[in-house]
């Protein structure tokens, strides 16, 4: 008797450590679930809303508004939308939406731009938010918005033809200036932009030229700002290496903002995406791709003057506002008629 009082306490032990081996199996299986519930849900939520604002909701519940002091904001639209979604099905509005948007969010995932959302057939983005990350190439936030734009039209472009024969084209708008961030409402909360930059983007979007990258004033002085640094930075650099160029299309009635000065990119050239091109690239005038308005090349003017100590430059800008606009090879710049 005590041998098989032995024999079913062993059988016991075995039944209850098997029971337990499970057990933890079963729990180390539902933890694994559960943390991969709570990183799908944790990746939604920073589709949503920038990774420090999920930070301050999970810890106090609360986000502070923010200040942006300059930050460059993009705005496309398609155009003939609205013609387009009264002659197709829903559902095929909803496929075009979702084929272009998609690939634009590619692409600003690609160039370390923000989404901010989509409104009807507008996709709205932004650079240059203080929590974001610098460009690795030391470019711009105005030059990031300006390579996605033209990656955004190299994209529409390779689209193909709805089934009622409409081939889609988008408008782009970009505008730099100050704003303010944060999160608005409990239900479903995303984060918003809200200033006059934000408006005043949206008003050079609706102004701008089909198949075209608009801009303004601010946008296109932070662009020659930057090009003038690189000059400055590098001797041996020349226009003809820049991958823009700029056109002065002259002031525009803008609804809500008076006469604005606006600006056309002729043409953009990313050296890592130059095979991928879908339309060719004019040559330039013999300054190489620079900008034609009087505004910028006074401002560039100044700039080189203030960044540079070259006795020759200093020489030639002596001259007067009267004379040509003249600066050194190292630059890379030739003369200029008078502005």
């Amino acid at each position: 008797i005590k041998a098989l009082n032995a024999q079913v306490a062993i059988i016991f032990n075995k039944i209850a450590y098997q029971d337990h081996q499970l057990t933890l199996r079963r729990m180390e299986e539902e933890k694994r679930h559960l943390l991969w519930e709570e990183e799908m849900a944790n990746q939604l939520l920073e589709n949503l809303i920038p990774r420090h604002i999920v930070k301050q909701l999970k810890v106090s519940g609360e986000v502070n508004a923010e200040t942006h002091n300059k930050v460059t904001v993009l705005f496309t639209d398609i155009v003939g939308f609205t013609s387009f979604s009264s002659s197709v099905p829903p559902d095929e509005v909803l496929v075009l939406l979702n084929d272009m948007f998609s690939l634009f969010d590619m692409l600003v995932v690609d160039l370390n731009v923000f989404k901010v959302e989509t409104i009807g057939d507008a996709y709205m983005a932004v650079a240059g938010l203080d929590w974001m990350e610098k460009d690795l190439e030391g470019r711009s936030d105005a030059h990031m918005m300006v390579a996605l734009a033209a990656e955004m039209l190299r994209a529409v472009k390779g689209m193909h033809p709805r089934s009622n024969g409409f081939k889609p084209r988008v408008r782009v708008g970009i505008h730099t200036g100050p704003l303010m961030a944060g999160v608005v409402g409990e239900t479903m909360p995303r984060y918003h932009l809200f200033g006059d930059t934000v408006n005043t983007a949206s008003r050079v979007e609706s102004n701008g030229v089909p198949d075209r990258i608009q801009m303004s004033e601010s946008t296109a002085e932070e662009l020659m700002r930057e090009r003038v640094a690189v000059l400055a930075e590098n001797h041996e650099a020349s226009t003809s290496q820049a991958d823009f160029s700029l056109e002065a299309r002259g002031a525009l009635e803008v609804k809500g903002k008076g006469n604005m000065n606006m600006f056309l990119v002729k043409e953009f050239l990313d050296k890592e995406r130059e095979s991928r091109t879908a339309y060719p690239l004019r040559k330039t005038s013999n300054m190489g791709p620079m900008f034609e308005s009087k505004l910028v090349c006074s401002i560039m003017q100044s700039a080189i003057r203030k960044l540079s100590t070259d006795s020759e430059l200093a020489n030639n800008s002596a001259r007067g506002s009267g004379s040509p606009f003249y600066s050194t090879s190292r630059f890379g710049i030739e003369a200029m008629d008078n502005f």
